[in-house]
Formats: C-alpha cells, sequence, structure tokens
C-alpha cells in the first residue's frame, strides 16, 4: 500500500510539472571588425504553457552586454540590459499575453551585437532560461540553427539532376529511344 501511495503521489507532482518541450535555437552572423549579430528562436513546440521570458544568464559575462549594447526585441516584447558588474542577465519579457509564444508556435528577433565569438562560447554561456506564462522556469541549452548536412545536400542535389536528366524537357526525342531502321523491300 505504501508504495502505491509513493507511485500515487509521483505521478501527481510529475503531472502537474509544466511540460517544456520548448527550445531555443540561434544564429551568430559576422558583421565584420570582430562583431557577430545574434538572433534567437524561441520554438514552443509541443509546450505545455505560452512562453512569455526569455532570460540569458550569461548576457554580460559570456557576451559582454551593457545598456550600450545594441539589443533589440520582437514586437509585443522588451529588453533589459544587464547592468554590470551588479546583474549579467539579459532578458526578454513579453508585454502582454497576447505577444507571449504560444504552444506550437515559435517567434524570432531577439538579438544583440556581441564581439563574443561564437566558436569561443561555453555550453554554460548558452544555457538559457524560459519563463512560462504561469511564471514555470526552465534551463535549457540554446543550440546553433542546424545547418543542412553535406549528406543530405549532396542527395538533394543528385535528385535534381536526376529529375532533370528524366525530364522530357532537357532531353533530345531521339536520346533513349530506339531508333529502328527500315529493311528495302525484297
Amino acid at each position: 500500500m505504501q508504495n502505491q501511495f509513493v507511485l500515487l503521489l509521483f505521478s501527481l507532482t510529475f503531472l502537474s510539472m509544466p511540460n517544456f518541450g520548448a527550445s531555443v535555437i540561434f544564429t551568430a552572423t559576422p558583421i565584420g571588425a570582430g562583431e557577430f549579430v545574434y538572433d534567437f528562436t524561441i520554438n514552443n513546440v509541443g509546450g505545455a504553457v505560452p512562453i512569455a521570458g526569455l532570460l540569458i544568464p550569461a548576457g554580460n559575462s559570456a557576451f559582454g552586454l551593457s545598456a550600450a549594447s545594441d539589443i533589440t526585441a520582437p514586437p509585443g516584447w522588451d529588453s533589459l540590459a544587464p547592468i554590470p558588474p551588479f546583474d549579467s542577465v539579459e532578458s526578454f519579457i513579453s508585454l502582454s499575453p497576447a505577444s507571449n509564444v504560444g504552444t506550437n508556435n515559435s517567434l524570432s528577433g531577439f538579438t544583440f551585437t556581441s564581439s563574443e565569438d561564437p566558436a569561443a562560447l561555453t555550453p554554460a554561456d548558452l544555457s538559457v532560461v524560459l519563463v512560462g506564462s504561469d511564471s514555470s522556469q526552465t534551463f535549457t541549452p540554446a543550440r546553433p540553427t542546424p545547418e543542412p548536412s553535406g549528406f543530405a545536400t549532396g542527395f538533394a542535389a543528385l535528385m535534381f539532376a536526376w529529375k532533370l536528366w528524366n525530364s522530357a524537357q532537357w532531353r533530345s526525342p531521339h536520346c533513349g529511344a530506339s531508333q529502328q531502321t527500315a529493311k528495302p523491300p525484297l
């Protein structure tokens, strides 16, 4: 009986926790002079609650952000820059429930300029916090936007070439057709 009670308690606790299926990806685009524009995207696919905040704990310590930094938020959101040495967190906050990232939606445009090379960042630097509309929080790693693999790109190019080769508009009318020669009458 005691094991069933523990299992029931565990199940109720687990089921009452928010299911953060949400993730964060980013791109880092070089703009010259050793500067990069970082653009973060929240993907709330599979999330149980709308997302109302994105916190980057290493905003100042890893990216060198401050009130003087070039930081932009998507429409309906605002940003709060870190205040070094007191605070290192870069905060993006939704201004209304209508601006939250709803379940099964995504939102990009959380951007800032930094001189930090993305290759020098550690997993701790890329840890972010997603804040749910119910004030729940979850830590998740921000991952670089996946690029197509060499195999996938090569396979797609091969399939495109094959399709062109087999297309009637690219072949000669005599290509591949058996040509019959007329036999002289006997």
